[in-house]
């Protein structure tokens, strides 16, 4: 059991994986593109299971995830280097689910608490 973000290119009509992202130690899902397509946004965080066949996962109810972020270059057609956007192991807590975006004035719910 592994994640991998990939997204369609509309010009080419195919999927293609986002290398940069693509570590086996870390689990990622939950991605939401900014309106003007410069940023993507993720959730993360890192593999607590050593058998990859067992679903679910050992531990899976252990995760905290982390908020992340990786650039797009329109233009270059690249992505840039991810960055945490807010990070469970700093709050304590873990990134449940974002419910609304507008570029980032995104509402993220992290357990009874609402950041804006």
């Amino acid at each position: 059991m592994d994640s991998a973000i990939d997204f369609y290119k509309v010009d080419e009509k195919k999927t293609r994986i986002i290398t940069e992202l693509a570590e086996k130690n870390v689990w990622r899902h939950i991605t939401h593109g900014c309106p003007d397509g410069t940023y993507l946004y993720y959730c993360s965080a890192p593999v607590l299971w050593e058998d990859r066949d067992q679903v679910p996962p050992g531990n899976f109810n252990q995760m905290k995830y982390h908020l992340m972020r990786i650039s797009y270059d329109l233009e270059a057609d690249q992505w840039g280097e991810s960055e945490t956007v807010l990070s469970a192991d700093e709050t304590g807590m873990c990134i449940q689910e974002i419910v609304s975006s507008n570029v980032m004035g995104s509402t993220i719910k992290i357990h009874d608490i609402d950041m804006i």
